[in-house]
């Protein structure tokens, strides 16, 4: 069950936080503390608390830990309602952990887990709980109001072993914005979440507050409408508070939808309501200059897509589910934001995950695929299928009507590269518009499209190599290596849309054009390789230089995170140029995977070294800021 949930640290606090949420205490003042306690010489988190001054649990306690052992199954309307969360986050990051629930002042009920009592067969059977006189000493000193308190609950990780990342500043720095996000419409004077760091030096020792990085987590809002309680208020955006008018929204009030009666809620109506906002012409062109590289700009760029999908009024996901601009590969989407918002009735009609991270219904449907989902073959669509299609026909129109605002204002000041690749000669030795080799450019000739200053615009939004990574030899035109002995991989149709879905969906191929994503995929597919090298943003862990994914045996995806600070510094310019470095670099990637595929069948091995390289990222990027910080001295 441990491996189950890949939420993340930030997924399982979201789920503890849910819950204090859902079961606050009507009219009054609802007050979250999530408490990181650093150990040790290596000054890490080995313990997590998180507290609510909620209505607390009765009898429910007793069951709180089973997986499904909730009260909300079935739930149509609020956050929670698969009963999963809490045991999920938990053993999600600690073998050990503790609950404290109250509904009378001084008297705590008390349940726990300790994974170390149960062998491998063991049925894992929770005793009922306990009645206890205080709470832990750990908890009363890190929150001592919690003695004062009417009613309540506690969450105790004690001895985390998969809390990534590992230091309370690190943690906040990377969590706080994603949070934000996720409960944007939540927090308010009437619902705190607060941040709460310690250190404990040794373990008599009383932790110390970190107070440097105590505070109330602030309201990350997407599409920049909310105006007060916003992170925009902090350094290094330092805008008036209640004055932060950068965006601006494309209609008075929010767009409603609504759908044909379900036959299988008692004709229920569903409905959906769409929010669209772009960026000020003052925010995206500065006094006439490119916005991208302001600290605004970076922050909406860290959003990592164009549609947020909003459930019981919680964030599920950020991204563009399929959805493309007229020009879908470059930076300007920043300044586009759309908010779709449905109640928890709709779960099923969106196909709403058990751990609600995902929508698995909600993506673009083209027109071609609406019409080939004929009912019987009569020519009539499903009811459901026929709301989702015309939603995203909407949505699709919104897209193209706000770029066309944002590309109007000029395409910025970004620097060019000095060279790019050639459609024809697959080198890379076109400098304004002409390629040394092939001469004057008119028309690429994969994409039969003319060439915009020398270059493919569907090749450009993708880079494959023009070289092949084993024998480094120049590709023919074909893309073929004529040294490679091994036959290209014969994929079906069945095989060739779960890759394309694989990048589209989950990860930074969302920007990308279809015929963009196709042409790679074809590439890698006719050069018969065993690995797919993709240089994409993971916004949600930028301290992960690179993660993979092993294909059934066939190829390994490998993906490199643009986000990570050492792609920035040390990858880019080679990446842009498409120099001998960048296969250099490729090749020690390839090797790390291989080396840890090598063990793919030790199960504890294998978790180890994928625990070591998520600890690598965040080791070099924050040697890498003190490297930057020494070199600046």
């Amino acid at each position: 069950m441990r491996s189950v949930p890949n939420f993340g640290t930030v997924g399982a606090l979201a789920e503890i936080i849910d819950n204090s949420i859902q079961w606050r205490v009507p009219n009054k003042t609802c007050n979250i503390n999530v408490v990181l306690i650093e150990k040790g010489s290596g000054k890490t988190v080995k313990d997590v608390i998180i507290t609510d001054n909620g209505i607390g649990m009765g009898s429910i306690i007793d069951r709180c830990l089973w997986f499904g052992g909730g009260t909300n199954h079935g739930a149509k309307t609020n956050l929670g309602k698969y009963g999963v969360g809490l045991p999920y986050a938990c053993c999600s990051q600690s073998e050990t952990y503790h609950v404290y629930s109250w509904q009378e002042r001084g008297k705590y009920k008390y349940v726990y887990r300790k994974h170390s009592e149960w062998k491998d067969d063991d049925l894992v059977d929770d005793k009922p709980h306990t009645q206890v006189k205080s709470l832990p000493e750990i908890v009363l000193q890190t929150c001592p109001e919690l003695k004062e308190q009417a009613s309540g609950t506690v969450i105790y990780w004690e001895n985390c072993d998969e809390v990534d990342p590992k230091k309370a500043e690190t943690i906040i720095r990377h969590t706080e914005e994603r949070l934000g996000r996720l409960y944007r419409n939540f927090i308010s004077d009437e619902i705190h979440i607060n941040w709460k760091p310690f250190r404990q030096a040794a373990a008599k020792q009383a932790p110390t507050a970190l107070k440097n990085l105590t505070g109330k987590l602030k309201i990350n809002d997407p599409l920049r409408l909310i105006k007060s309680g916003t992170i925009l208020s902090n350094a290094p955006y330092s805008l008036t508070e209640g004055q932060h008018d950068i965006f601006e929204a494309q209609f008075s009030k929010p767009k409603s939808m609504k759908s044909e009666p379900d036959p299988d809620l008692n004709g229920h109506i569903h409905e959906v309501s769409i929010r669209v906002s772009i960026a000020k012409p003052e925010v995206q062109k500065p006094n006439g200059k490119d916005g991208g590289k302001t600290v605004i700009g970076k922050l909406c760029a860290r959003d990592g897509g164009m549609i947020t999908l909003i459930r019981a009024k919680r964030e599920l996901k950020l991204g563009n589910f399929g959805f493309e601009a007229p020009n879908s590969g470059e930076s300007r989407l920043r300044w586009l934001k759309i908010e779709v918002s449905f109640d928890p009735i709709s779960d099923k009609l969106w196909g709403v995950n058990a751990n609600k991270t995902n929508a698995q219904k909600f993506r673009m449907i083209s027109t071609d695929q609406y019409e080939s989902h004929s009912k019987d073959g009569d020519g009539s669509v499903p009811w459901d299928f026929k709301y989702r299609y015309e939603i995203g026909s909407f949505i699709a129109q919104q897209i193209k009507e706000a770029y066309k605002i944002i590309e109007n204002r000029g395409s910025g000041s970004r620097k060019k590269k000095n060279k790019t690749k050639c459609g024809q000669c697959l080198q890379f030795t076109v400098n304004n518009g002409k390629c040394s080799t092939c001469g004057d450019l008119e028309q690429c000739i994969t994409h039969q499209i003319p060439y915009e200053n020398g270059v493919c615009p569907v090749c450009e939004s993708v880079m494959t190599p023009a070289i092949c990574l084993t024998h480094k030899t120049q590709l023919d035109n074909d893309g073929n290596c004529p040294k490679c002995s091994h036959e290209p991989v014969d994929f079906s149709q069945d095989e060739r849309d779960e890759l394309n879905y694989i990048l589209k969906e989950n990860y930074a191929f969302q920007n990308c054009s279809n015929e963009g994503i196709q042409s790679s995929i074809n590439w890698f597919l006719k050069t018969g390789k065993d690995y797919f090298v993709i240089f994409a943003p993971d916004t949600l862990n930028a301290d992960s230089l690179i993660t993979y994914r092993y294909y059934d045996g066939r190829f390994t995806l490998l993906f490199v995170n643009t986000c990570h600070a050492f792609y920035k510094s040390h990858i880019e310019i080679h990446y842009q140029e498409g120099d001998d470095e960048l296969e250099s670099l490729i090749l020690f990637l390839i090797s790390w995977v291989a080396a840890e595929l090598h063990h793919s069948q030790d199960t504890e091995m294998y978790r180890k070294l994928g625990k070591f390289r998520a600890r690598f990222g965040i080791e070099l990027s924050d040697n890498l800021a003190d490297w930057v910080d020494i070199i600046g001295k």
